[in-house]
């Protein structure tokens, strides 16, 4: 049978063995905190974004320069491109600003869209739900699933591996005025709409989903259930 010393050795030793050495070639990988990141799914979320992206550049421009502002429609733009520009020059003239149709005199609104395709073993992750069991019989409760509003703000299915990079800027031929960058997460199955042409390669089967930890809504009403 082991001593105690030894059995603290080789314990010290197996933790020693688990830790980073104080000395690395590389830095040691480590993750962002847990943030969510909306999903594009409908035209209707691209005139949410377009509002939203406007509302943060008109903001911007308070202190800018008070000229028109122009936007130039590329015809051979993507689907989605072209309905992001209608719809910021729809917000513009809605909140009252000028957007010229032509850029002389005009500061030049510029939206670029990257879209990015990441790796088919990327880790996915499930948010987990748990309902409050207080007593033999009785979870909290209202008139529905007290997790139900909690689970409907997560899109359903895998995470997907298209993501947009958005980018609007103000300038002129001098200088920028404003620029912002978004990023959103598009369903993999309407790539074409973004102008993505080749398919997907196959995700791996065996990359296991993690899941993370979602608080349910709590409520003050008590419902009582039989046991389960």
């Amino acid at each position: 049978m082991l001593s105690k010393t030894a059995s603290a050795i080789l314990a010290a030793a197996a933790l020693a063995g688990c830790a980073a050495p104080p000395f690395t070639p590389t830095p040691l990988a480590t993750n962002f905190p847990s943030a969510e990141q909306n999903k594009l799914q409908a035209a209707a979320h691209w005139g949410a974004i377009a509002k939203h992206l406007e509302k943060r550049l008109v903001e911007e421009m308070r202190k800018g320069p008070q000229r028109p502002f122009f936007i130039h429609e590329n015809p051979q733009a993507t689907p989605f491109q072209r309905a992001l520009t209608t719809q910021i020059i729809s917000s513009l003239v809605s909140d009252g600003y000028v957007v010229s149709r032509a850029p002389a005199g005009a500061l030049r609104i510029d939206l670029d869209v990257q879209a990015l395709t990441f790796s088919p073993e990327r880790l996915q992750y499930r948010p987990s739900f748990t309902s409050n069991l207080i007593s033999n019989g009785v979870w909290v409760a209202s008139a529905q699933d007290p997790t139900a509003k909690s689970r409907s703000a997560f899109a359903p299915g895998e995470t997907p591996r298209t993501e947009l990079i958005i980018t609007v800027s103000v300038s002129d031929q001098y200088r920028y005025y404003a620029r912002s960058t978004s990023a959103y997460y598009v369903s993999d199955l309407d790539r074409g709409l973004y102008g993505i042409k080749e398919e997907l390669p196959p995700a791996n089967p065996a990359v296991p989903a993690a899941t993370v930890a979602a608080a349910p809504q709590l409520t003050t009403n008590f419902q009582v259930k039989g046991d389960r």
